[in-house]
């Protein structure tokens, strides 16, 4: 049996930004290092290699951008940090910083929305942001280090986020078109 709380808008408003406030404290950096996987060493290289010559050496192929040719590695991540600290006129290392904090916050608010949609209940909506955003395995993929699972999860819960609002949309003609291109994925 669900029970909604009815809590009103400025207390889910002061909910969320002590929710903010939560993860960037823990996720205050308190060694000056990068602590990533091992991986997260290599993207930092790469992605420093891409800043140097200014392109991307190691693509052979129009399928490499993807990881179906070798060397088996989609570039995304490395473009991405690549043109954030071009953009930002920041160290590559300070960009990894900055780039997984924000990536931390902002699973917060996707988890937000995504719940906001399915629960349509303010308190369960922000009790799943924070326990989202602070969960052992977001936090640890969001200290400092780059990792590709966690872009890949958060786009998941943006394409479950627009599941979730077609299916409880009325027109079955966007549900059938929706239907036909997940399954030609």
């Amino acid at each position: 049996m669900h029970r909604n709380f009815n809590i009103s808008k400025r207390v889910t408003i002061a909910l969320i930004v002590q929710s903010i406030f939560l993860g960037l404290w823990i996720r205050y950096p308190l060694y000056g290092v990068e602590n990533g996987s091992p991986d997260s060493w290599d993207y930092h290289l790469q992605t420093n290699q891409i800043i140097i010559e200014g392109m991307i050496s190691w693509i052979f192929h129009p399928l490499s951008y993807y990881g179906m040719y070798p060397p088996f590695s989609e570039v995304s991540i490395e473009v991405f940090l690549a043109s954030t600290s071009i953009l930002l006129g920041i160290s590559v290392t300070h960009t990894i910083l900055t780039v997984s904090t924000i990536l931390g916050i902002f699973s917060g608010f996707v988890g937000f929305i995504v719940s906001k949609e399915w629960f349509r209940d303010n308190f369960l909506s922000v009790i799943f942001a924070i326990v989202l955003s602070c969960s052992p395995l977001v936090y640890q993929s969001t200290t400092w280090g780059v990792q590709t699972r966690l872009y890949v999860s958060l786009l998941l819960f943006i394409v479950l986020f627009f599941l979730v609002r077609i299916y409880k949309s009325n027109n079955d003609r966007l549900r059938f078109s929706s239907l036909l291109m997940i399954s030609l994925l």
